[in-house]
């Protein structure tokens, strides 16, 4: 969704106990290391500048989608689809497998 203010629209994901992950280049952990699979926010920034400072100050982690070659970072919309993506497989996988318990 698009938001007026973010950083207050983070401050009430958290209180309502929603986990913010913000997805940046330099982001220490991989995408792929995170469970995604409920609680969660995903905060995209800009094409060229990324999330601005303030915003990224107040995201619970900051990841990165690891590449290779000589890309150094996604568009905007495609950085977000991958990262919707992977909490969508996260979030399909742990429903497979409380299925599979509940059976």
């Amino acid at each position: 969704c698009k938001v007026t203010n973010l950083v207050k629209t983070i401050e009430a994901l958290k209180k309502a106990g929603i986990w913010v992950f913000g997805l940046d280049r330099h982001g220490k952990d991989s995408i792929f290391q995170q469970d995604l699979s409920e609680g969660i926010a995903i905060v995209t920034g800009g094409e060229e500048k990324g999330i601005r400072p303030l915003v990224r100050k107040h995201c619970d982690h900051l990841v990165s989608i690891p590449q290779q070659g000589p890309l150094n970072s996604l568009n905007a919309s495609v950085a977000g689809a991958v990262a919707m993506y992977e909490a969508f497989r996260q979030w399909e996988l742990k429903k497979a497998i409380r299925n599979k318990k509940g059976a």
